[in-house]
């Protein structure tokens, strides 16, 4: 009765720890906030300033526009390639949750199964 009591009650939640551990690993690896924070920056911080008249503001102007369109692009894929992985890891730490309530149910059951057969 004890093992029950472990594996339902501290093992699980152990289990659960090691989903959120891995959910915030991944989250970390993309560095979804910081990516979300930073989704209309420029590209690589890559604006320059310039010093003179109408079309050197212009043109800096062009490139910043250029530099975060490129940088919102790169950054959305990253977060969507994130969140891809995320779900996906979710699922199966879903799955795995529900595989491990299972566990000792089938320890039980397989040997009766085998038998009647």
């Amino acid at each position: 009765m004890l093992f029950f009591k472990w594996w339902y009650g501290a093992g699980f939640e152990d289990q659960i720890k090691r989903f959120k551990r891995r959910v915030l690993y991944f989250s970390d690896f993309f560095s979804l906030s910081l990516l979300t924070a930073t989704l209309f920056s420029p590209y690589k911080n890559d604006v320059d300033s310039y010093s003179g008249g109408v079309t050197a503001q212009i043109q800096q102007l062009k490139e910043g526009l250029i530099s975060r369109f490129v940088g919102f692009w790169i950054r959305l894929a990253i977060i969507i390639a994130g969140s891809t992985v995320v779900g996906v890891l979710s699922v199966f730490n879903c799955l795995w949750l529900a595989i491990w309530a299972m566990m000792p149910l089938l320890v039980i059951a397989l040997p009766v199964i085998g038998v009647l057969q």
